[in-house]
């Protein structure tokens, strides 16, 4: 097994392993062009007829060098880079698979399915457009949403399985869930978690300051988050939980609607309305499967989704 590298000890190898790349190929290259200059030199001095011919030929051999060195730096270069991009996209892959898997990990504990994960990051996608984010920043947004209940992984199951409402102290240890998330995604170096982060601590904080764990109000609660609280609650709504069944998605709708200037941001409920079409598409490619427990009781919050 290889020897794992700290990350300053990797970028130390990686320059060093740079350096050394680097290094060769300028050996290599004066090395080839002093062979070169030296060998055409003395066969052209030996077949020129004459010394006007022999600046001819000269002349016509410097644009051969630089067409052939050209042509063979565009592929050392062509080769480096694919190299560095397939390194790259390795990389980006195995982050996308860490992050769907942490996210899938914390749903299942309090039953809820996969499907949920998907259903939340799709919609999110289609707000995060609708509301004039970039594809890029829509699609980081919509991965980074797969762990906004990473910290649930911190709550007992005997609360977060119980099927009947939470008492006051428990419904405290669930909220928990915020900070523990963002603590353990805490000081990521991509954008990806550091956007991840954000929305595990601030996804339950609510427009008119009203949610946690910080109380934030309006436009201080960052973008990111103020997209998922809306498609996690209407999923959360529309999905069957241990203390309660699925809502029509008319009814969920028209509770996203009814909250939106107090639980949710006024602008981007709006942009929700506008894609209902393509979210209800969504609901329908991935629904849950019927496995929960008749539900006994309701957990706090007025709407049922307050953890």
């Amino acid at each position: 097994m290889s020897k794992l590298l700290s990350p300053q000890e990797l970028r130390r190898r990686v320059r060093l392993d740079a350096l050394l790349l680097a290094g060769g190929a300028v050996a290599v290259f004066l090395l080839a062009s002093t062979i070169w200059i030296l060998a055409s030199d003395a066969l052209l001095s030996a077949v020129a007829p004459s010394k006007e011919a022999l600046a001819g030929m000269q002349m016509w051999k410097g644009i051969g060098y630089v067409v052939i060195t050209a042509l063979l730096l565009l592929g050392y270069l062509y080769h480096r880079m694919a190299e560095l991009l397939d390194s790259k996209a390795r990389i980006q892959q195995s982050e996308l698979e860490m992050i769907e898997r942490l996210g899938r990990a914390a749903e299942w504990r309090d039953e809820d399915t996969a499907q949920h994960v998907i259903r939340v990051s799709r919609i999110c996608e289609v707000i995060a457009l609708e509301a004039g984010l970039s594809p890029h920043e829509a699609r980081l947004i919509a991965l980074a949403s797969q762990m906004h209940d990473l910290g649930k992984i911190a709550v007992p199951d005997t609360i977060l399985l119980k099927p009947g409402a939470l008492t006051e102290e428990e419904f405290e240890i669930v909220k928990r869930h915020t900070t523990v998330g963002a603590d353990i995604l805490a000081g990521g170096t991509t954008e990806l978690l550091r956007t991840a982060e954000q929305i595990a601590r601030y996804h339950h904080e609510r427009w008119d300051g009203s949610g946690y764990p910080e109380g934030l109000a309006g436009e201080e609660i960052p973008l990111p988050a103020r997209i998922v609280a809306i498609a996690d609650v209407f999923d959360a709504l529309t999905s069957n939980r241990p203390y309660k069944e699925a809502w029509p998605v008319v009814k969920a709708i028209a509770s996203i609607q009814l909250s939106a200037g107090t639980h949710f941001d006024p602008n981007l409920v709006e942009c929700f309305v506008r894609r209902l079409p393509e979210i209800n598409e969504i609901l329908a490619q991935h629904p849950d499967s019927p496995s929960l427990p008749a539900p006994t009781g309701e957990a706090p919050g007025t709407d049922a989704t307050a953890a």
